[in-house]
């Protein structure tokens, strides 16, 4: 049997065929998920999974903050390539308008007609349909990104024969994300349609309030419940606290945005599940505003691969605090991969519960004696 091959550096001809195959999907996979398509006016936009107007509140004169986004065509690790800096894999300036933090997922129809109640007026972040369509476009954006990376995965399986060994987790990862993302997307559509014809949605929202300077807006679509996504640690802890798990994957929807006084950052998810989430998630029942701002820093470091930040609030990190964000950043946006990759190792030299708690920072024995100010997005 042929030996895999090793681990290279892409050369400058492959990284532009790279970057060709994601235009190409990219381009292909305009649609509005939104539907019905019947009434779909074909002219797809380019959408965020925040109003511009509010990433205007945190960008530069130039129109720029810094993302936290993923860029898919410049994932050399996919191909098996030698890791580049985490700084310039994970946090890039880029405009407002940079289509790597947009996605075609919506005609220019639909999206007036879904989302203008929180277009075209204030958000009210205690009224359930305004909590709804914040989730609704968060769960868009999510679906259609999963989407895009496993169609983006799957053409470089056909192009680059010699390296399906390192593309073949990527692509597996992000095929079941697409499974998971577009069953929550009509979860949360169905809610929002229950509550527009008057009806109970079967969700439940958490708002809080982070008075501080305009610095961010992030989204975090993530999932728990079942054995086989919470880590052995986290499932021990909640049976000894007597909390009941989902038997199958229940939706955690998270949108933090700017105002002109701060932050708002609303959470929504399944009735009935308080308990279950709040272990989870517990910056939405501090009581203590003060609080809150590191315990959601925390929240959206682990949780989400969507974050852009203020470039006044990113340089006025020291460069410690901005190495310990990048990091774990990157072990957020790998944790899947890594955790497949260690399932697919014969030798399994880290056991499952060990590293997924390591991954996860989930670990109810381990110590962090870090100052929770370092990982707070919210001040310097």
């Amino acid at each position: 049997m042929a030996e895999a091959p090793e681990a290279r550096v892409p050369t400058p001809e492959v990284l532009k065929r790279m970057e060709s195959i994601f235009h190409r999907v990219k381009l292909a996979e305009a649609q509005c998920l939104i539907g019905p398509q019947s009434e779909c006016d074909e002219h797809y936009i380019e959408a965020h999974f925040v109003q511009k107007a509010k990433l205007r509140l945190i960008s530069d004169k130039h129109g720029e903050v810094y993302s936290m986004i993923p860029d898919m065509k410049k994932n050399i690790d996919i191909l098996g390539a030698k890791e580049i800096t985490m700084m310039q894999n994970f946090i890039q300036k880029r405009s407002i308008s940079n289509q790597t933090m947009t996605g075609k997922w919506s005609c220019s129809y639909h999206d007036d007609k879904t989302f203008s109640l929180i277009e075209k007026s204030a958000i009210d972040p205690e009224n359930e349909e305004h909590c709804l369509l914040l989730a609704y476009r968060a769960t868009l954006f999510n679906h259609f990104q999963k989407h895009l990376r496993a169609s983006y995965s799957w053409e470089l399986f056909k192009e680059f024969p010699d390296r399906r060994k390192f593309i073949l987790p990527h692509l597996l990862v992000y095929l079941n994300h697409q499974m998971v993302s577009e069953r929550f997307n009509l979860q949360v559509k169905h809610a929002l349609q229950c509550v527009q014809d008057g009806q109970k949605s079967g969700m439940e929202h958490r708002t809080i309030y982070i008075n501080r300077t305009p610095r961010l807006v992030a989204t975090i679509v993530t999932m728990r419940g079942g054995e086989s996504i919470a880590t052995p640690n986290e499932i021990k802890r909640m049976k000894r606290n007597k909390i009941l798990i989902p038997a199958t994957e229940i939706p955690l929807i998270v949108t933090v945005y700017p105002e002109e006084y701060g932050h708002v950052a609303v959470l929504s998810f399944p009735k009935g599940w308080s308990p279950f989430v709040q272990n989870t998630m517990p910056a939405f029942w501090e009581e203590n505003n003060n609080n809150c701002a590191p315990l959601i820093s925390k929240t959206i470091l682990e949780e989400t691969e969507n974050i852009m930040i203020s470039p006044n609030a990113w340089e006025s990190f020291s460069d410690q605090k901005k190495q310990r964000i990048v990091r774990q950043f990157s072990v957020t946006s790998q944790s899947d991969l890594i955790l497949m990759q260690n399932r697919s190792d014969d030798s399994h030299t880290i056991p499952e519960e060990d590293l997924s708690d390591l991954l996860y920072g989930r670990d109810p024995d381990f110590v962090d004696n870090s100052d929770p100010e370092e990982f707070n997005l919210f001040s310097a």
